[in-house]
């Protein structure tokens, strides 16, 4: 899963937490270090959501609807597929809308990084800036996500660019997937360590 179901499936948990579990994958590109027991609680949380993802028999089926040359790239691929699929279906999770959603739980979590004086608070603040939790929902904003990606990951760059064609494309068969996997998903993040 990518950063939008990440603070989606840390609902209930303190700020901290929802912290450490969404920007888990910038800490080494910032050189931040963990802040606190529940911020680690969170990059726990964040790497136990991305094994039991890995893992799933649903999301390893797949790979195969990528092209030859993007495969190697499937898990990064999928999980922004989902994101994708989370924003399509977000009126089944949540009355509110998306855009409040976001900027409600990306507000405690800039204060905590930023009274902590972690350089977190740069891609808290770029996420913010750049919609970058909004873009999913649309083959545009898949295309920025990419683009994003492929900037910090260049080695990756030819398969990230161009992958929204491929999930926009067979959206129907990706939503079909997230409906069985992120139930199960959910339950896992709920059980992750008791609910907060």
């Amino acid at each position: 899963m990518n950063l939008l179901a990440h603070l989606h499936l840390s609902e209930g948990r303190p700020v901290a937490v929802v912290a450490g579990n969404v920007f888990a994958d910038f800490m080494r590109r910032v050189g931040a270090e963990p802040l606190d027991d529940d911020f680690r609680a969170g990059l726990a949380l964040h790497r136990a959501m991305d094994a039991f993802t890995d893992r799933h028999p649903v999301v390893r089926g797949l790979r195969g609807y990528f092209s030859p040359s993007r495969r190697r790239l499937a898990g990064v691929l999928t999980d922004v597929a989902f994101d994708y699929c989370l924003v399509m279906e977000w009126s089944r999770y949540r009355e509110e809308s998306l855009e409040d959603y976001v900027a409600a739980r990306l507000r405690p979590i800039r204060a905590y990084v930023a009274s902590r004086g972690s350089p977190l608070v740069q891609i808290v603040d770029k996420a913010e800036r750049g919609g970058w939790l909004l873009s999913y929902g649309s083959r545009e904003g898949l295309h920025k996500t990419f683009a994003r990606m492929a900037s910090r990951h260049r080695l990756a760059a030819s398969g990230l660019m161009g992958a929204e064609v491929e999930i926009v494309a067979r959206a129907d068969s990706f939503l079909a997937a997230f409906r069985i996997f992120y139930p199960e998903l959910q339950v896992m993040a709920s059980r992750f360590g008791g609910a907060a």
